[in-house]
C-alpha cells in the first residue's frame, strides 16, 4: 500500500469541494491518511522502530481501510464510505 505523492497531489488539485459529496470527501481523506501512513512506515522501517510499527502504523492501517491484511473487525473508512453509499440508494 504505497501512495505515490505525485498522484496524491493530482487528486488534491482535481478535488472540487463544491461538487464533492460526502463519499468523495472521505475518499480524499482516505488517500491523505494512507499517504501519512506510508511516510510513517518508512520512518519506522528506517529506524527499526518496531514499537511505532506495531502500535501506530499497523493500527492506522486498520482504520484507513479494509485492505490492511490483519484479522480485525474495527470500523474503517471503507465501511463508512459503503454505509454512505447505501444511504444514498
Amino acid at each position: 500500500m504505497h501512495t505515490d505523492l505525485n498522484d496524491l497531489r493530482d487528486e488534491i488539485e482535481a478535488f472540487d469541494d463544491d461538487q464533492a459529496d460526502n463519499q468523495d470527501r472521505l475518499r480524499l481523506a482516505q488517500l491523505l491518511i494512507r499517504a501519512a501512513i506510508d511516510l510513517a512506515e518508512e520512518v519506522a522501517d528506517a529506524t527499526g522502530d518496531r514499537h511505532a510499527q506495531a502500535y501506530w502504523v499497523d493500527h492506522a492501517k486498520v482504520l484507513a481501510g479494509a485492505d490492511h491484511g490483519f484479522l480485525d473487525r474495527s470500523f474503517n473508512l471503507d465501511e463508512w464510505i459503503a454505509r454512505l453509499d447505501g444511504a444514498d440508494e
